[in-house]
């Protein structure tokens, strides 16, 4: 199975919905299970304190749901 690592930024840019195509199709082969997709921790974190930092309880609570709601994306 193919395997993906997402940065910070293109997390983020995933939960804004505006990725770039070709990065785009890899979520969306995680999301549909035909794929890993690994949001290391420290990326997490990154975004975490960025949330915190703009206010944007919102899209915390969307990362967190994003990452429980398809079993293809992990913290590594």
């Amino acid at each position: 199975m193919i395997t993906y690592i997402s940065d910070a930024v293109a997390f983020l840019y995933y939960l804004l919905d505006k990725l770039p195509p070709d990065a785009d199709r890899a979520f969306k082969e995680a999301e549909e299970g035909a794929t890993l997709l690994y949001l290391p921790t420290i990326a997490a974190a990154e975004l975490h304190y960025l949330f915190e930092r703009k206010g944007w309880i919102k899209e915390w609570s969307q990362l967190k749901v994003e990452m429980k709601k398809h079993t293809n994306f992990n913290y590594y």
